[in-house]
């Protein structure tokens, strides 16, 4: 779970609160941790308050890799407020949707892979954003969906794929970002 760049001091709340909420979900059983969380998730999720709707997404981002079993079966709960997330005003919150789907995504594959029509066009848009940090966790979040979508489906999405890769590496984006981007069409350049 990555901060925002102004949260990159090494004892920032959000970090700090990011990393208890790991350590507690990796330390403790998933009934003491997740329970909790998911009682007051829709709440924050639909916050009128960015900040309670980026913690939402924060939060579960931080908790999935402790958590997965105990996750499967919550999964299709959470789902939609992430993709919902993934259009909010906020980009701050948006990026913490991002990170929270690959998480997701990375740890969850199987409980997710019939979401992928969801998820690819609305990541897709996030690639064109003019916020660098938002793209640079949309390329992350496309690379974690792209690794498990079966590759007769990635075949839909190349064209578009292609195209969107292609406009960061020839736009302005930072360089971290063309690096991501880099990776992803180097995977995926070689599909019929």
């Amino acid at each position: 779970m990555e901060p925002d760049e102004d949260d990159i001091e090494e004892d920032s709340p959000v970090r700090l609160a990011i990393v208890n909420i790991d350590i507690l979900a990796t330390s403790l059983p998933p009934t003491h941790i997740v329970p909790p969380l998911l009682e007051q998730f829709p709440k924050l999720a639909q916050s009128s308050n960015p900040n309670e709707r980026r913690a939402a997404m924060a939060a579960l981002g931080a908790v999935m890799e402790g958590t997965l079993e105990f996750m499967t079966s919550h999964i299709e709960n959470v789902l939609p407020f992430v993709l919902e997330r993934l259009r909010d005003s906020d980009s701050s919150v948006v990026r913490a949707a991002l990170i929270a789907l690959s998480r997701i995504t990375e740890e969850l594959p199987n409980e997710v892979d019939s979401h992928h029509s969801t998820m690819v066009p609305v990541v897709f848009d996030l690639l064109g954003s003019h916020d660098s940090q938002v793209m640079k966790a949309a390329c992350n979040t496309l690379d974690a969906i792209l690794e498990w979508v079966p590759k007769d489906a990635v075949t839909q999405y190349l064209p578009k794929l292609m195209e969107a890769l292609l406009y960061i590496l020839t736009t302005s984006a930072d360089a971290e970002v063309k690096v991501i981007v880099s990776g992803i069409s180097s995977v995926y350049h070689h599909l019929p």
